[in-house]
């Protein structure tokens, strides 16, 4: 009985000397936290003594040289109206129209997209009016792009996917320009609204190039490469690979998606089991109306399988024939629709 008692006082000692040491830490914890607390109440003092903040740019501005030294964390977000499909196409039908008459019009030059920006060729694609903003809102969203906010620009996709990228930010450079059309079946050119470019000149990596808003009666319209998603991104599948930068393509593997992937050739060549077939020589699918109006692969005839010719860089292309006769030929059984 005598060695139980012993042996719990010990154990009681030991304990007790445990919570010593626990507590002393916590003494010192609570020490090291006053002393942070100080300092950092000492630094915000200091820091709003020599600083002030201008809200009309949302930084940070030194008092005593009005130097910047702090711009706003967060940017605010504007959203771009996507275009019904009857909209969009009568749009691209009419910018499709200016290029074939007129191939180096000066307020087209930003839709040309691949190797050569001085002339049409067959490497290039064409960035076509994808989606649409009041007038009135990009206004207030050019005015917030001072040189020293961060703004963004969000696209919403039907299945309610979304794609959001950066249009401001220090760097970015704003012009206006009045937009230039020659009337139809006329020489004549007259100046139609206004023409409202973002552009980072920056090199950076990952930049994805201009934003470009053609304005004309209230309504501003979208194109330019910041409005067409890299690999990975969605796109709409009833705009082919318009939604698309240069070189990728709309894919899903289930044609009743309304949503697809931005995805490389090659990738869509594996996922469709013809890997065999050389990526950097064939494109993707379109219309063919020369013979019958049917689905053909955009390479060199003879090249592979089902090549109808090198497409012109305003037709609308698809991933798959699957997509495409399922989006252009939808009066046709496949077996008719591709040639």
């Amino acid at each position: 009985e005598i060695y139980a008692l012993t042996r719990e006082q010990i154990a009681a000692k030991e304990r007790a000397r445990h919570l010593k040491k626990l507590i002393a830490g916590m003494v010192c914890l609570g020490f090291v936290l006053a002393l942070s607390n100080l300092g950092t109440s000492l630094a915000s003092a200091i820091l709003a003594e020599q600083t002030k903040a201008n809200r009309d740019s949302e930084s940070v501005e030194m008092k005593s040289t009005g130097e910047i030294v702090g711009y706003q964390a967060a940017g605010e977000t504007f959203e771009v109206e996507q275009l019904e499909y009857e909209e969009r196409r009568e749009r691209r039908k009419l910018v499709s129209e200016e290029i074939r008459r007129d191939p180096l019009q000066v307020d087209h030059a930003h839709r040309r997209l691949g190797k050569s920006k001085n002339a049409m060729c067959e490497c290039q694609k064409i960035s076509f009016d994808g989606g649409k903003m009041r007038e009135k809102d990009l206004l207030v969203l050019k005015a917030k792009c001072d040189g020293s906010r961060t703004v963004n620009i969000k696209r919403k996709f039907r299945d309610g996917s979304t794609d959001t990228d950066t249009i401001c930010r220090p760097g970015v450079t704003i012009s206006v320009k009045g937009r230039k059309k020659r009337l139809r079946g006329k020489d004549v050119i007259r100046i139609v609204d206004q023409e409202i470019v973002f552009e980072d000149k920056r090199e950076r990596k990952n930049k994805k190039g201009k934003a470009v808003f053609s304005c004309e009666r209230g309504w501003c319209y979208t194109s330019g490469e910041l409005f067409q998603g890299d690999e990975g991104e969605p796109c709409d599948l009833d705009h082919g690979s318009d939604d698309c930068l240069a070189g990728l393509h709309c894919y899903t593997d289930d044609i009743t998606d309304s949503v697809g992937v931005c995805t490389r050739m090659v990738d869509v060549l594996r996922f469709t089991d013809t890997a065999e077939v050389d990526s950097n020589s064939i494109g993707g699918w379109y219309i063919d109306y020369s013979q019958g109006e049917h689905c053909v692969r955009d390479c060199a005839e003879g090249l592979a399988a089902n090549c109808g010719g090198l497409k012109e860089p305003w037709t609308e292309e698809y991933a798959t024939a699957e997509l495409c006769c399922d989006r252009m030929a939808t009066y046709k059984r496949f077996e008719q629709c591709v040639r």
